[in-house]
C-alpha cells in the first residue's frame, strides 16, 4: 500500500489549492481518500467494505467539524443551539440528520426535510 499526497490546482472550478491524500493497494485501488477543499472542508471517502479480525476494543471517532457530508450529499450536523421540530430551519440536504447539545432538543435525533428540523422517525 501506498499513501500519495497531492495539491490540485483549480479546486472545483476555482483557483484556489485544495489538498488530497489516499491510501492505494498494489493494484492501484485507492482505499481510502482524505481531501481539504479550499474551504477547509475536510471529506474522508472510503472505498469497498471495511473488515476486522481479532479482538477490536470500541473506539470514538471525533470528526474535524460540526458538519459532516456524506458520500450521498446528505449530512451530519452537530449543533449548540436550540432546534424545535417543524419550526428550526435548516440548510441540511433533506434526510440529513441533526443533534444539539442545548437544553432545547438535546438528546432527540432530528432529521432535515430540506427546510427544517424534523423529529426522525423510525419507518
Amino acid at each position: 500500500m501506498q499513501w500519495i499526497s497531492s495539491d490540485e490546482q483549480s479546486y472545483r472550478g476555482g483557483s484556489a489549492n485544495a489538498e488530497s491524500m489516499k491510501l492505494i493497494d498494489r493494484d492501484g485501488n485507492v482505499l481510502l481518500a482524505f481531501t481539504k477543499d479550499a474551504a477547509a472542508a475536510f471529506v474522508a471517502a472510503i472505498t469497498g467494505a471495511l473488515s476486522t479480525s481479532g479482538a477490536m476494543a470500541p473506539t470514538s471517532i471525533v470528526l474535524p467539524s460540526a458538519t459532516t457530508t456524506l458520500a450521498n450529499e446528505q449530512q451530519i450536523v452537530a449543533l449548540t443551539t436550540a432546534i424545535t421540530a417543524n419550526s428550526t430551519t435548516t440548510t441540511a440536504p433533506a434526510g440529513s440528520i441533526g443533534v444539539t447539545s442545548h437544553a432545547t432538543g438535546v438528546g432527540k435525533l432530528f432529521q432535515s426535510d430540506g427546510a427544517k428540523w424534523q423529529f426522525a422517525g423510525v419507518a
